[in-house]
């Protein structure tokens, strides 16, 4: 008896990293873009936070 209700529920696993560059080789300027946009959003977020607890301690 085929029970594909057991693989149906199963979540698929996310690609390891390390084997997903190896197998999908991508240009230099795609990575560099994609650390840059990281680094933005963690500036963001930094600054974000540097904010907020700035505000809530003017009270």
């Amino acid at each position: 008896m085929n029970d594909t209700s057991d693989s149906a529920c199963r979540q698929p696993h996310p690609p390891d990293p390390v084997e997903w560059s190896r197998a999908n080789p991508r240009p230099i300027w795609h990575r560099l873009l994609l650390q840059a946009c990281i680094g933005a959003a963690g500036t963001a977020g930094s600054v974000a936070v540097t904010w907020m607890v700035y505000l809530l301690q003017r009270r």
